[in-house]
């Protein structure tokens, strides 16, 4: 019996071949390369290509900017041709992820041509088009109530989660294998959209019995993005938190209590029981009372988020437990560079860290609209309470304000476009 799997070979009808432990029918061009398509992501700073082959083998691939697919003779041509390329070992029937190069070095490519190859036997290549999603296709925090799990996606797709004792942090290629490898009773999803929010009743003996639920959303183009991995306890809020705008974070809670949170430098939260010494050796952290059902706000200093990306959250009930941390990542561009801020009377400065538009206007809310609420409004805004202006860079501007209109509005609302 052969060991080798021919480049081409075709089986009679009704006929089946052995190639070592491997048996085989058709027609060789009847086997695809890989169960899913290949995609590729980004950790923040190197580039990866993430791959599950129909069978074992290596994987040859390299960068272009055309979406042209060589035949299964020319590949090796391209490949040899080409400025990047890579080369690893990929199992078969199972998620492999390689890194490839730097987002830098090949920030300047469109496509990912591949081929698998089993031996002598070289497999179709493919063309993907690199199309790296960042952040976790998500508007805020996941949260758990009892045993309601709500998500609120901001991209339509399909949401994948299951339960794990693993708290590491994972890229999309590791949750795609963690899915794939558990049974599907401790695994489930469904399709999500922008609009409404996401809800799946989990199991609670399966919370009772796996520290951690994973999640990643994956949208309709076929992107994935960041999982998101959670304790399968209670946070004590049944929405968010979430980012609303750059510098605000809104909430509502489940539990009356306290507040706590810190900025840190990283996106991993401590557990309940060590969320406390934590918080103390903090050198930016602050707290708010909340009550029962209680929904609301708390400002904080975007300045900061260039040394501490993330915001450390965690509820203290009012017996004095600390319910689980959630953590957010709070490093969102605004456009400015030096946020606006009152100067003197009559007088509000500001910079921008790029060129295009700032808008503004009058408001009696003190709660920051979201982008969608701020076009609405400042459509609606008489031409006497609201204004725009061109913005360059590395310049300060200024808007200057009436004292007269602050008595009636005292709040302005400012968006840089």
């Amino acid at each position: 019996v052969s060991t080798i799997i021919p480049a081409t070979y075709e089986i009679g009808e009704k006929l089946t071949a052995q190639f070592g432990t491997n048996f085989v029918t058709g027609k060789s061009g009847d086997i695809e390369a890989f169960e899913e398509l290949p995609f590729v992501f980004s950790d923040g700073m190197d580039s990866y290509l993430a791959v599950k082959p129909s069978s074992s083998g290596m994987v040859y691939a390299y960068y272009t900017n055309s979406e042209r697919v060589p035949s299964t003779s020319e590949f090796e041509a391209e490949y040899e041709a080409a400025t990047y390329t890579m080369h690893f070992n990929a199992a078969g029937g199972m998620w492999n992820y390689h890194s490839g190069q730097s987002d830098s070095t090949v920030s300047g490519y469109t496509y990912l041509v591949m081929q698998l190859r089993q031996d002598t036997r070289l497999f179709t290549p493919v063309v993907i088009r690199i199309e790296k999603r960042e952040g976790t296709g998500m508007s805020s925090y996941p949260t758990l109530t009892t045993v309601n799990l709500q998500v609120h996606a901001a991209q339509s797709g399909y949401l994948y989660w299951f339960y794990t004792d693993s708290g590491a942090k994972m890229n999309q290629a590791e949750f795609l294998a963690g899915w794939d490898s558990s049974d599907t009773a401790l695994r489930g999803g469904g399709n999500v959209t922008n609009i409404n929010a996401y809800n799946d009743l989990l199991n609670e003996r399966y919370l009772a019995n796996y520290d951690y639920v994973a999640l990643m959303l994956k949208d309709t183009a076929g992107g994935y993005y960041t999982p998101v991995l959670f304790g399968a306890s209670d946070t004590g809020f049944s929405e968010g938190p979430s980012v609303k705008t750059a510098g605000t974070i809104s909430y509502k809670v489940s539990q009356a209590g306290t507040i706590y949170y810190y900025l840190s430098e990283k996106d991993t939260p401590p557990a309940a029981d060590k969320f406390l010494a934590e918080y103390n050796a903090a050198s930016e952290r602050n707290s708010v009372n909340v009550k029962m059902g209680e929904a609301g706000e708390f400002r904080f200093d975007t300045a900061k988020t260039r040394f501490y990306p993330y915001m450390v959250i965690a509820l203290r009930t009012s017996s004095g437990a600390y319910l689980r941390p959630v953590v957010l990542d709070i490093n969102i561009s605004t456009g400015f560079d030096v946020d606006p801020a009152i100067q003197k009377d009559g007088e509000i400065r500001f910079y921008t860290d790029t060129r295009g538009t700032v808008k503004w206007y009058y408001t009696t809310s003190s709660s920051a609209p979201d982008i969608d609420a701020f076009d609405q409004a400042f459509r609606r805004a008489d031409s006497r309470y609201s204004g725009s202006m061109k913005v360059n860079p590395n310049s300060a501007y200024t808007i200057d304000y009436s004292l007269q209109y602050a008595a009636v509005y005292p709040y302005m609302a400012i968006m840089f476009t």
